[in-house]
């Protein structure tokens, strides 16, 4: 049964694509949202968002806002960035700076001598931070592939944001793996698009005709003995995942990774 008691949620990266339409949603819903900048502002002005709570902050540094996560029942991580090892900031910081956390430390300290790759980013801040505040639901926009001519890393990265997620006891976890959203034509694996984004429009007609094509005539045998299989998953709009997230901070059932189809499929029963 969906709990349709208002939550109180954190979005983190709020102001982006993704995370500004998750915002609306949330707001339409009747759930109270607060988001983070350094400025305490949003980058633009979106009325859909007016009610949005900003907050001044770091989303690289929780201490900036732990007082506002810690009135927070969710967090939503829908920040992206190509080449961080995106989940180990959040999730680390501990203000008591002791037991497991110390120990999490030492091995970042480690992996931060052994590999130029910043280790300490703000995803894992954002997890660590949330199982401090006593957060009830943790979020996290992942992807379902590797963008086409992208370092491997990019997946890998988020597949260890999402595992070390899941080890969290404090906390449900839910995994959305969308196609990729970024600003350039060439990585369009997972595309996530908008009327906002007129670019994206002919890229998802065109992955949708693929899709199509690949399931329903024999070009789908051929396709899967190639790099193409991994564009053979549905594109989603930015609405349909965010109805798709507020649906599942609202319903206490639903955890784990969700698929792109799952996005579809939970999208369209998603009733404000």
């Amino acid at each position: 049964m969906i709990n349709k008691v208002s939550h109180k949620i954190l979005v983190v990266g709020g102001g982006g694509f993704i995370g500004s339409e998750i915002c609306r949603v949330a707001l339409r819903g009747g759930h109270h949202v607060t988001s983070i900048s350094r400025s305490g502002k949003p980058k633009q002005e979106n009325p859909g968002n007016k009610d949005v709570k900003w907050v001044k902050g770091d989303a690289f540094k929780p201490e900036t806002y732990m007082a506002d996560l810690g009135n927070c029942d969710t967090v939503v991580h829908s920040m992206g960035i190509l080449m961080e090892n995106d989940y180990k900031k959040v999730i680390n910081f501990s203000p008591q700076g002791n037991g497991y956390m110390n120990e999490q430390h030492d091995i970042r300290r480690e992996n931060e001598n052994a590999d130029s790759v910043n280790y300490n980013t703000y995803e894992k801040m954002n997890r660590d931070s949330a199982a401090e505040a006593g957060v009830k639901t943790f979020v996290y926009i992942s992807a379902i592939s590797n963008p086409p001519f992208i370092d491997k890393r990019y997946i890998t990265t988020k597949r260890e944001a999402e595992d070390g997620i899941s080890k969290y006891s404090q906390f449900r976890s839910v995994f959305f793996r969308p196609v990729l959203s970024v600003p350039f034509i060439i990585k369009i694996t997972g595309l996530v698009y908008s009327d906002s984004r007129i670019f994206t429009i002919p890229l998802a007609f065109g992955l949708k005709t693929f899709n199509f094509l690949s399931q329903k005539t024999p070009l789908g045998c051929l396709v899967k003995s190639t790099p193409l299989k991994d564009l053979d998953v549905p594109p989603v709009t930015t609405t349909e995942l965010a109805n798709s997230v507020v649906s599942a901070i609202e319903n206490p059932e639903l955890e784990g990774i969700i698929s792109p189809q799952g996005i579809l499929d939970i999208s369209s029963k998603y009733q404000l």
